[in-house]
């Protein structure tokens, strides 16, 4: 039971932690300064106060102020009073209550800073550093709580004097791992790993180098050009080193996959204007890459004349999310396969190594989908994908199309689809016209019987390679081809202003993604009265239905999402523009992953047999 509880409170602190955000006043040292320099990842929260009116501004926080947030705190407190009436729970919520919201206060004000090192993670040993600035206070708090946990598990508590500190300490069952803490420079130190508290004591004595001379650490704190109350990186060294000392199989994996040109990712998470803004940077190597840092665009592939009207895109839903990208699936499949092959031979040559290389070797020898490798070379790296739901329910209506680089053999290599039936697996060819376009639609039965309740459909569309779960979408755009009076995707006023915005320089756009949350929040708040209802009539009555805001209170301050991706000699950068970080109902940034699950259920029976 306690476990549960651990488990709802975490994560009510991180929902917590993400809304309310902002930078901390200095402390005597900063808190980085007992953070060793090699540290493998490394998270600043800042806390909110000073970045209260920016939080304030945003869209999101105007949906909270319009009852999500009053909602949010009565159906709490109802769960709180639940557990409350339970005798096995009323001793730890009572310690929760007493000790939790000193900490969570604190928090809020001034933050936390986390950092993960690996001393010898072929041995097991790392240590994860916690330090909560100007916390020194709430050390009791602290204490009582993981006290709470230690001895609801039986764990030992011990106190230790080590160099002129005072450190508790708990050991964690019968392992080596403890967690040590202890108050200094005003900050609160929290130890969670295999190591000796005397590993962090020597950095914040500076016999070791800490964080802040860390290269990583100076770039991420540069501002990202919005109030970011959340940055970190990912540090590639140590966790290549990591797995260098893991033998020779790995140092082969480390090369094959290109992950050395590949030095580290930041993030930067934070507020602008009505949007919540984010910043995902992968940091490559400059010049020429392999493995998974190839796959990424580069500066030539730009897609600003296609976002601008200067080159077309086909005519999409105008009422779907939208995504328009470059990938190069051909050189995607040919990095994929060395990748694969290596880390399943790593893991066990003879068994793992060898299936993978007989179902690669089979799936490129399968007259089957000799279609599939003929249509390969004919693809260019221009994508869209869209997923408008009036064309499908709960995503069904996804669309994924690729630029052709050469038409006439693209149709030659689709003539080529056949129905067959091997091994129990069938496979059913349904050709027919819609407005003269060809739709190809296919309907699988695998062994078991039962296939997916899906046709997906191809058809080739001016110089457009279009796949779908249904043949509708895809209709769709043939018909708004044809019909002027039909009206069609385009930028939204908000998307317009971002693109404008951008600075002039070496990074180029590859990649755009448009998604707008309301209609999913309507969709979501018109049965939410339901399920409040069927909540109170199972409960007794005891919920109250009244909780739930009117669903325009919620909607109407949104907008629509925006994410550019932008390349640059050094670097491949995601920024988003969020009011709602939420895409059409269950899509969730799918991109095409359901059309792909599709096919692989479909055809991964016919290649296993």
């Amino acid at each position: 039971m306690f476990r549960r509880i651990a488990g709802v409170i975490g994560a009510w602190l991180l929902v917590w932690a993400v809304i309310r955000a902002a930078p901390l006043p200095a402390g005597t040292a900063a808190p980085e300064a007992f953070l060793d320099a090699r540290c493998a990842v490394y998270v600043r929260y800042d806390g909110w106060e000073k970045h209260r009116e920016t939080w304030e501004k945003t869209a999101f926080a105007e949906v909270l102020r319009n009852g999500l947030q009053p909602a949010m705190q009565k159906i709490g407190d109802q769960i709180l009073q639940s557990l409350q009436s339970l005798p096995e729970t009323s001793e730890i919520l009572q310690q929760l209550q007493k000790h939790l919201p000193p900490v969570l206060e604190h928090l809020n004000a001034h933050g936390l800073v986390f950092g993960l090192q690996l001393v010898e993670p072929q041995d097991g040993r790392v240590q994860l550093t916690l330090v909560l600035p100007e916390q020194a206070k709430q050390e009791p708090h602290l204490a009582a709580l993981i006290r709470m946990v230690a001895e609801s598990n039986n764990w030992k508590i011990t106190a230790v004097q080590l160099r002129e500190r005072k450190i508790q300490q708990v050991q964690i069952a019968d392992s080596s791992w403890k967690i040590s803490w202890w108050s200094e420079a005003n900050h609160l130190l929290l130890l969670i790993g295999t190591e000796s508290p005397e590993l962090t004591l020597d950095v914040a004595e500076g016999k070791k180098p800490s964080l802040l001379q860390s290269e990583w650490f100076k770039r991420v704190s540069l501002p990202p050009g919005y109030a970011s109350c959340l940055r970190g990186y990912v540090d590639g060294q140590p966790l290549l080193e990591a797995l260098r000392q893991l033998g020779p199989g790995w140092r082969k994996v480390i090369e094959v996959t290109g992950l050395e040109d590949i030095p580290a990712i930041s993030f930067h998470v934070g507020a602008q204007d009505r949007a919540l803004r984010s910043t995902l940077t992968v940091h490559l190597k400059p010049g020429s890459r392999k493995g998974l840092a190839a796959l990424f665009p580069t500066v030539e592939q730009g897609i600003e004349p296609y976002l601008r009207g200067q080159k077309a895109l086909p005519p999409l839903s105008p009422r779907g999310d939208v995504t328009v990208q470059r990938f190069d699936l051909a050189q995607g499949i040919s990095q994929l396969r060395p990748i694969v092959q290596t880390v399943a031979d790593v893991i066990d040559e003879q068994e793992s190594g060898k299936s993978v290389r007989d179902f690669f070797d089979k799936a490129g020898q399968m007259p089957e989908l000799e279609w599939l490798r003929e249509l390969l070379p004919h693809l260019d790296s221009l994508w869209v994908y869209t997923d408008a739901s009036a064309d499908g329910l709960l995503s069904t209506g996804i669309l994924l199309g690729v630029h052709l680089q050469n038409v006439a053999g693209a149709r030659k290599a689709l003539a080529k689809i056949k129905s067959f039936q091997n091994n129990g697996f069938t496979l059913q060819v349904h050709r027919s016209k819609y407005r003269g376009v060809e739709l190809i639609c296919l309907k699988v039965q695998p062994p078991t019987g039962f296939g997916l309740p899906l046709i997906p459909t191809l058809a080739i569309v001016d110089d457009w390679l279009f796949v779908a779960l249904y043949p509708q979408p895809i209709q769709g755009v043939i018909a708004r081809r044809e019909l002027a009076q039909l009206s069609r995707w385009k930028p939204s006023p908000e998307a317009e202003k971002i693109l404008a915005s951008l600075p002039s320089g070496k990074a180029r756009l590859v990649g755009f993604s448009e998604s707008d949350p309301r209609g999913t929040v309507e969709f979501l708040m018109s049965v939410m009265p339901m399920v409040g209802g069927l909540i109170s009539a199972f409960s007794g009555g005891d919920f109250d239905v009244t909780v739930i805001p009117p669903a325009q209170l919620i909607a109407e301050p949104l907008f629509p999402n925006v994410t550019l991706y932008l390349a640059e000699p050094d670097a491949f950068r995601i920024e988003s523009y969020d009011s709602l970080p939420l895409n059409s109902f269950f899509a969730l940034n799918w991109n095409g992953g359901l059309i792909l699950l599709s096919l692989w259920v479909q055809f991964s029976s016919l290649a296993g047999n």
